[in-house]
């Protein structure tokens, strides 16, 4: 999968989280390049969670969720990281290395 594609799967995922869990509560997803890697970053100001007891959906739904956007980066070479607490909102960080350009034919 093109790192493009990876990156919007894994911001389209991360913004459905926010929709559900968040609320109306203010998000911001910003894109970045540094040095040989994108990054996008998805924050939310909404109730944040316990990382650790993340499960299924309450409505029983599954998605793909943090590990699916984890796979996603990895197969990349990437990876996804998550920030939250309870109380503190939910920052999705996804690095994904920019693949090399073809180097350049030698002319003759």
């Amino acid at each position: 999968m093109p790192v493009e594609a990876a990156l919007v799967r894994i911001t389209q995922e991360a913004l459905q989280n926010t929709a559900k869990y968040a609320g109306d509560a203010p998000r911001r997803v910003t894109v970045e390049c540094e040095d040989d890697q994108v990054v996008v970053e998805i924050a939310d100001e909404g109730p944040g969670f316990v990382l650790e007891e993340a499960g299924p959906a309450p409505d029983g739904s599954s998605g793909y969720g943090i590990p699916g956007m984890r796979a996603r980066a990895a197969a990349l070479g990437g990876y996804l990281a998550v920030v939250t607490a309870p109380g503190e909102g939910t920052l999705v960080r996804a690095s994904i290395p920019i693949p090399l350009a073809h180097a350049e034919e030698p002319t003759t």
